[in-house]
């Protein structure tokens, strides 16, 4: 464990990761954001067992080396598991590190159980959050009552679709005794983004207080 945040470790991994696929609309936070992140998340993830359902970021391995996070990450890219395996050996924390090849569009195999989870979900303009909405239930199936999830969301106000899709979201949490506690500003941002899909996201704090209720058929598309 690193106590000091090294913004020279954040580059690296920046640096070192996949490449984003605009495509399927998948972003990764940049290097200031995952700073920023950091220092916001410190208080919360410490010393912690935290589910990471989709990691391109390669947040988990950052919270793992500063924090001593015991980081479990399910994602279905093979260029991302791949990479958190090599960065993680590389930054000598293998052990604090699992990584798994998983499609969120299955029911969980294993019976893992984690004190949070952290999700940068699939948010896109025309599907009302159907895909963000699945991510949610799958974290909330695998964390504890009590258990904390932390939401990477676009809160963009100016932006309909996004004020439409976070509605949605808000009405899934409130059916499944599933609290917000708090929103941050939205300072984050990505890179390798065309100017026309530029936005912002927030840190969402989670609270679950009792047991998932509905379980969501899988959406056909999760990203369009």
């Amino acid at each position: 464990m690193n106590s000091v945040i090294d913004k020279e470790i954040i580059s690296w991994i920046s640096t070192n990761r996949p490449k984003n696929k605009e495509e399927i609309s998948q972003y990764f936070l940049d290097e200031n954001s995952l700073y920023e992140s950091l220092i916001f998340l410190e208080p919360w993830v410490r010393n912690r067992k935290i589910l990471f359902l989709g990691d391109g970021d390669h947040i988990s391995i950052l919270l793992a080396y500063f924090f001593n996070v015991k980081a479990y990450i399910y994602d279905i890219d093979n260029d991302i598991t791949n990479s958190l395996k090599e960065l993680s050996i590389k930054l000598d924390i293998p052990n604090q590190v699992n990584v798994f090849n998983y499609d969120a569009r299955n029911e969980w195999n294993d019976k893992e159980r984690f004190d949070a989870f952290h999700i940068n979900p699939p948010f896109a303009k025309n599907n009302k959050s159907k895909g963000a909405i699945l991510w949610l239930q799958r974290c909330l199936q695998k964390i504890n009552i009590n258990g904390l999830g932390i939401c990477n969301i676009p809160t963009t106000r100016q932006r309909e679709w996004s004020s439409n899709n976070w509605f949605e979201i808000q009405k899934f949490l409130s059916k499944n005794n599933c609290v917000i506690d708090s929103i941050s500003k939205p300072f984050q941002s990505y890179e390798n983004v065309s100017p026309r899909r530029k936005i912002h996201s927030s840190i969402v704090l989670l609270h679950k207080i009792g047991e998932l209720k509905d379980n969501i058929k899988v959406p056909k598309e999760l990203y369009y």
